[in-house]
């Protein structure tokens, strides 16, 4: 029986799939830790850069409950495609990071994931993973939503509000923008993957 919910819209999939065993606090803790060393006292990137978030390469960061979570969330999405493509991955790839979003934050940008690794540039992303380690609060109308829009139709728009528990999958294609929370006594920290999965014929 299917574990998961495609909570997309038009012929975009956008897959829900629970997720158990990660504490989220730990994972803030660690972060906190990591900050400290990396980027002390900095709150956002200059959004001239269109890099208006902070970003962490998950490659480097070693805290328990980090790379338990990048596992656990990478197993997820490969045990879920395995069941929707009826086959068995016979390899896979993962680069991970994580995205720390602070109320003040004065920009936030459309992109894609399509590019696997700037290191690599003819190496493509299949999907692209989300989990939620600390979502915003006092959000009204948009505010703290994930946002997607159509790839030929920019104007058509598809939103919700994430919650905890879940890992969000979908093309690595597929444009998204997580909205402002200006209002939010949290801040939004989000754990994410582009995975590449080679199928077993």
């Amino acid at each position: 029986m299917a574990n998961y919910e495609n909570v997309g819209f038009l012929d975009h999939k956008i897959w829900k799939i629970p997720v158990s065993g990660i504490d989220n606090q730990k994972i803030i803790d660690e972060l906190q830790t990591d900050r400290d060393l990396w980027i002390p006292n900095k709150r956002y990137e200059d959004p001239k850069y269109r890099k208006p978030g902070i970003q962490l390469d998950g490659q480097c960061l070693m805290g328990d409950e980090t790379r338990s979570m990048f596992n656990i969330c990478y197993n997820k999405v490969k045990e879920t495609y395995e069941q929707i493509e009826g086959k068995k991955v016979s390899s896979g790839y993962q680069r991970s990071w994580f995205y720390i979003a602070v109320p003040e934050l004065p920009a936030t940008d459309w992109h894609q994931h399509l590019r696997f690794h700037l290191d690599y540039i003819d190496t493509y992303t299949d999907y692209t993973w989300v989990y939620y380690v600390s979502i915003p609060d006092n959000c009204s109308g948009d505010e703290g939503k994930l946002f997607f829009r159509d790839t030929e139709d920019h104007t058509i728009l598809h939103s919700f509000f994430p919650e905890y528990g879940y890992v969000y999958v979908f093309d690595a294609a597929l444009e998204h923008l997580p909205a402002l929370a200006p209002k939010s006594t949290n801040e939004r920290i989000t754990g994410a993957g582009n995975i590449i999965l080679n199928f077993k014929d």
